[in-house]
């Protein structure tokens, strides 16, 4: 079972370790992180939709999204998540965090990486994933307001891309 290491309201680690499905009190805090993938062949993003057996925003369109499991740093998990939902290695020298965003039960580390990305070679996690696209910022926003795109991404999206 994943477990997550809780933080204080100023992103200082407790002691405190929980499983992943257990609720944070308020002034608890997990770690997540954000991994927004641009096409450096076409300048697109890739989106993915989720699988419609999700708890959360299920056949909705979203980017590699994950929890921190317990001993990970951000880093670590914007690997691990991307290899699991995509089957791909990121070139670290193309990655970037540009923002930690406090809501409220976690902070998110968003990232954004620029990268040459191959539809044909991605090898989707069929428990999390249905299908990915690779869209331009205008068709991000025609689905934003069509409603096709999991709530949890949209302000990052408008502030940082």
């Amino acid at each position: 079972m994943e477990k997550w290491d809780v933080y204080d309201e100023n992103m200082n680690k407790t002691e405190k370790v929980i499983n992943f499905d257990e609720k944070l009190k308020t002034g608890e805090y997990h770690l997540s992180i954000h991994v927004w993938i641009k096409n450096i062949n076409d300048n697109r993003y890739l989106l993915q939709k989720r699988a419609d057996t999700l708890n959360h925003f299920p056949n909705m369109w979203s980017v590699v999204t994950g929890g921190v499991v317990s001993g990970e740093r951000g880093l670590d998990a914007v690997l691990r998540e991307t290899n699991e939902e995509i089957g791909i290695t990121l070139n670290i020298e193309n990655l970037e965090k540009i923002a930690i965003v406090k809501r409220e039960f976690d902070f998110v580390e968003i990232w954004k990486l620029e990268q040459k990305i191959d539809l044909d070679k991605l090898k989707l996690q069929k428990e999390e994933l249905s299908e990915v696209k690779l869209l331009s910022g205008e068709e991000i926003k025609q689905m934003i307001e069509n409603g096709l795109v999991a709530p949890s991404i949209i302000d990052e999206f408008y502030k940082y891309f």
